[in-house]
């Protein structure tokens, strides 16, 4: 019997529970149902189970976050908090069959390729007894993505604080607004989770909050109501819900509308292309900032970076919070910890009993341990010095595949789309070994050089290397190797479906795919020849630049067909 395939999914972030999800379902629907799924955790849901800091939510449309294939008529809200967000994929789950591979609580430890056997064997613990085992496997698809681990920050003085330290991305269940009641709250740090905290810890007057941060960020108003409502969500009336109820094909429609809008958005983060646009946006958005920011930040609040040059932010009633009375902004940076509170480096000592860390992810860390004969990711400190080939496949690993690999998160849009389009791709290369007997592929060397190059020349051309980051920069100023230098059209049409000369394994799929652009490039030449021919001269100059883009896009054609392409041009010309 064929060896299954697992999808390792550890601990998760915003993007990563519905990575492995999403390739389990489209490997349903390839009828590939032999696959198991790891999670450390004891639910579904990744990041929207195990993250529940206050205000938790997601900062796109919950019609543009959910999977294309199955809409949810019944959102409550158009931007939803982390529990609502969960039930959506543990429903999946439960009426797509998936629940019975699931295998929870669970902890990925190492994979070891075996030469003789074209197997992985992966050693997985049993988190309820401590118990290590070891089982093989073709394939593995590590959907960990790039934020499993939080940014602990280095927190000086942490051991002689008498009160409670938290990290956002660890946020203990008890931790309650009634145990905060009464309690002063330092939050350091004012990323997304700082700020969604910040707004939403600050409706409760019980609560004295402390917002420490010297770090400037684009805050968006509303983009679900009019802009002075003072959060990011709108409820979504019984009857709207009723009309996608009653009429899939709209919330359909509303999701394409949605997508294809942001997408086309992105042209602004080029740093030529959209400096006209930016400037626009920077003194909008600017001034809408400083209308709202208390006094003493007003001449603080504005970034210097450009607007998108990383992903702005939705302000999600943080000015409202830093404004209110039992709340304080301090603008400064974390020095230490003291006794009874927070230093900062202006060298005021800030009172607090708890301090929440909102620091983000490491986005460095390398999730999984995966070892060949040639290469193993322990070889590696850091997930910027991997040489990712389309976000998905590393040379020298055979049979590992990923999802949100280097340089495949959007810095625009919604992060499902992006996953789907990379389950489509892992879907059809499984799907070519089972169809052709192959047990095993692995992506070369030189591909997946060449492609980095290709990303990291794009990479130029946005403003992203203007700005300094921990996140998607290695050691925070090194190159930037998270981030997809394009849209999501890009994307897709980049991985629409796999180049097979670029795997070790895949030499008859290779041959098999070269056929098939010879003859469809045959067909297209001969079509634009007809049509020069038809309409005559006015659409010469059009075929001939077609037939040269097309001869362009086949790589490595026979010289049969560029004899053929040079006698059609000829043609044309004469025509």
């Amino acid at each position: 019997m064929a060896q299954p395939f697992t999808i390792a999914e550890q601990l998760h972030t915003k993007e990563t529970p519905i990575g492995g999800i999403s390739v389990a379902l489209d490997l349903d629907q390839a009828n590939l149902s032999n696959w198991v799924m790891i999670d450390r955790l004891d639910d579904v849901g990744g990041t929207w189970y195990a993250n529940r800091y206050p205000g938790c939510r997601c900062d796109v449309p919950a019609v543009a976050y959910s999977h294309s294939r199955f809409t949810n008529a019944q959102w409550t809200e158009t931007h939803p908090l982390h529990t609502e967000i969960q039930r959506y994929w543990v429903n999946i789950c439960k009426t797509q069959g998936l629940n019975n591979r699931i295998r929870l609580e669970t902890d990925y430890v190492k994979a070891e390729w075996d030469e003789d056997k074209d197997v992985y064997h992966v050693t997985l613990r049993d988190n309820k007894t401590g118990k290590e085992y070891t089982e093989d496997y073709r394939v593995i698809v590590g959907a960990t993505g790039v934020f499993s681990e939080p940014q602990r920050i280095e927190v000086p003085g942490e051991k002689q604080f008498k009160g409670r330290v938290v990290h956002a991305a660890r946020w203990p269940k008890d931790l309650t607004n009634e145990a905060m009641h009464g309690k002063t709250v330092a939050v350091i740090g004012n990323g997304a989770s700082g700020v969604q905290i910040v707004g939403t810890l600050g409706r409760d007057d019980k609560i004295n909050l402390v917002s420490i941060a010297k770090s400037k960020q684009w805050l968006m108003p509303s983009s679900s109501g009019p802009i002075t409502q003072d959060t990011n969500s709108s409820p979504v009336s019984d009857k709207l819900r009723d009309i996608r109820q009653r009429h899939p094909w709209l919330q359909r429609l509303h999701r394409w509308a949605i997508l294809t809008y942001i997408d086309r958005r992105f042209y602004v983060q080029w740093e030529k292309e959209g400096a006209a646009e930016r400037k626009r946006m920077e003194k909008k958005i600017g001034e809408w900032m400083i209308s709202r920011a208390p006094e003493h930040l007003k001449e603080h609040i504005v970034p210097e970076f450009p607007f998108q040059a990383k992903r702005y932010i939705f302000e999600d009633g943080y000015f409202k919070a830093i404004n209110s009375p039992h709340v304080r902004a301090v603008f400064a940076r974390f020095q230490e910890l003291t006794p009874k509170g927070v230093r900062t480096d202006t060298g005021e000592e800030i009172p607090a009993d708890i301090v929440i860390l909102a620091t983000g992810y490491n986005a460095e860390h390398i999730d999984m341990e995966v070892t060949a004969p040639k290469e193993s990711t322990n070889n590696y400190k850091t997930r910027a010095d991997l040489t990712w080939y389309h976000g998905t496949a590393l040379p020298g690993l055979p049979n590992y595949w990923t999802t949100l690999g280097g340089n495949w998160v959007v810095n625009h849009s919604s992060v499902t789309e992006i996953l789907e389009v990379q389950a489509s791709y892992i879907t059809q290369i499984v799907q070519a070994m089972r169809d052709n007997g192959i047990t095993r592929l692995e992506v070369k060397a030189d591909a997946a050089k060449a492609y980095d190059d290709r990303i990291a020349a794009r990479l130029q051309r946005t403003t992203w290397p203007r700005i300094k980051s921990s996140y998607w920069q290695k050691g925070g100023h090194g190159r930037i190797f998270t981030h997809y230098p394009g849209t999501v059209l890009d994307q897709w049409w980049d991985n629409a479906w796999p180049v097979w000369k670029d795997y070790i394994g895949a030499e008859k799929l290779a041959r098999r795919q070269q056929i098939r652009k010879t003859v469809a490039l045959l067909a297209l030449i001969v079509a634009a020849s007809f049509g020069a021919y038809k309409f005559g001269p006015a659409v010469v100059a059009k075929s001939h630049e077609i037939v040269n883009r097309l001869y362009d896009a086949v790589v490595n054609a026979p010289s049969i067909l560029s004899n053929a392409r040079h006698s059609i041009v000829s043609l044309i010309n004469r025509s």
